[in-house]
């Protein structure tokens, strides 16, 4: 549902204008119709948390563009967003997790690799960003060492 709401908030909002609460509950909403009530509550609110945390730290300035959403199109092929910035693209790949896992690495190898080939001299790197401690958040230069995201010209607090 976090991955969901932050690509329709992605596609449907403007860089540089940060989304609202509002902006938030509404790319996050429609995904709980139908749900048992039961359920409904604390899903909500987890998806809610993480997308706002999303919005909170990375969203891009004006000058970023949205090129892309991954939206289930090829799982793990690509990041869940692909960003010109400038003469550059940047990947974004989001996370519900507390922490970076090992798990991941093959993954991101595979994202690398395909940023390489799709977006060639262009492509500079991804942001692996945590939605359950964003301060776990890593930028993950292409050839280079993944350092933490905060610490680079790539993290948009608000």
């Amino acid at each position: 549902m976090q991955h969901a709401g932050i690509a329709r908030l992605a596609t449907e909002s403007h860089p540089g204008e940060r989304p609202s609460r509002t902006d938030i509950n509404a790319a996050v909403h429609p995904f709980f119709a139908g749900m048992p009530a039961t359920n409904v509550r604390g899903a909500k609110v987890e998806a809610m948390g993480g997308v706002a945390a999303w919005a909170r730290y990375q969203w891009p300035p004006d000058s970023w563009r949205l090129l892309g959403v991954e939206a289930g199109e090829s799982p793990g092929g690509r990041p869940d967003l692909w960003w010109q910035t400038g003469g550059t693209v940047v990947g974004d790949e989001i996370k519900t997790a507390t922490r970076p896992r090992p798990s991941w690495n093959a993954q991101i190898t595979t994202q690398l690799a395909r940023g390489v080939q799709q977006w060639a001299g262009a492509f500079v790197g991804i942001r692996l960003f945590i939605t359950g401690d964003w301060s776990q958040s890593l930028w993950l230069p292409l050839g280079g060492t993944p350092r933490p995201l905060a610490d680079t010209r790539y993290w948009f607090p608000a």
